[in-house]
């Protein structure tokens, strides 16, 4: 289903608060009165979205409320430390449908021209294509929709990829690196899915087929999951970028202690 995973939104926002809960309780309070102009844009903003029915608009503004109401109870410093949960409510939009079917056009003929050129090329298996359309050795027609573009798996792989990325890496480049494996993973994956529908057509059957549709999708996700933290592992190791561990105590504090 679309934006399903966003359901599991509030509850990862709840997490990564309790995550940071410790530098949260160490923010010194401050007059966050200075933030009452963004409260009144976001009131402002969901005005507009109610009058228009546009429920993004109003979850824009939640958001924004969100974050100004933080700052004007406990002052900008943990308003600031908020902010990253609390932008991750973006996903809670149904982002692919906002893409809508002809804006997923390019990922759909991506997928159709290299699954048609593996099945020929490498596997032996002869494969028709017109447009989205592909045509196996049996007359079956397999259409690539809007749905079966890989755009889901692009929004939800790019969710856990900026939590993976902020949380692991300090330097801007290297979580923008981490992040911008997403697509290009995403859109590998799906193509590894829609080559293993053909195979099992051709070994086993349309019923092998239609299982393959519905399940391996899973797999391809682990695999591009795995394929992220191999890239992340590398970058922490090379450059040892990886959050640091606090610096062990010195001598005389070693001491004060005993």
């Amino acid at each position: 289903m679309d934006s399903s995973h966003g359901k599991l939104v509030p509850i990862v926002v709840a997490g990564l608060l309790w995550y940071k809960r410790e530098q949260l309780a160490g923010c010194k309070p401050g007059s966050g009165w200075l933030v009452l102009p963004v409260l009144g844009f976001a009131l402002l903003l969901h005005a507009l979205g109610y009058v228009a029915q546009q429920p993004r608009l109003s979850m824009i503004a939640l958001f924004l409320g969100t974050s100004s109401l933080i700052g004007i109870v406990w002052g900008k410093e943990a308003m600031k430390r908020t902010a990253f949960p609390l932008v991750l409510f973006v996903f809670c939009l149904p982002l692919e449908v906002a893409v809508g079917g002809e804006g997923t056009l390019p990922l759909r003929m991506l997928a159709a021209q290299a699954t048609q050129s593996i099945a020929n090329n490498l596997l032996s298996i002869p494969v028709l294509r017109e447009g989205t359309l592909l045509f196996n050795s049996h007359a079956e027609a397999y259409e690539i929709a809007a749905a079966c573009s890989g755009i889901r798996s692009i929004v939800a792989l790019l969710g856990l990829t900026i939590i993976y990325a902020v949380l692991t890496f300090r330097s801007p480049w290297r979580r923008a690196l981490i992040i911008s494996l997403t697509i290009p993973l995403a859109i590998v994956c799906n193509i590894l899915r829609l080559t293993a529908m053909v195979i099992a057509r051709e070994a086993a059957g349309q019923a092998a087929a239609l299982f393959v549709h519905e399940w391996f999708g899973y797999v391809t996700y682990a695999i591009a999951l795995g394929c992220l933290m191999l890239a992340g592992r590398w970058l922490a190791e090379s450059k040892n970028d990886s959050r640091p561990s606090p610096p062990p105590p010195s001598s005389s504090q070693a001491y004060g202690a005993i």
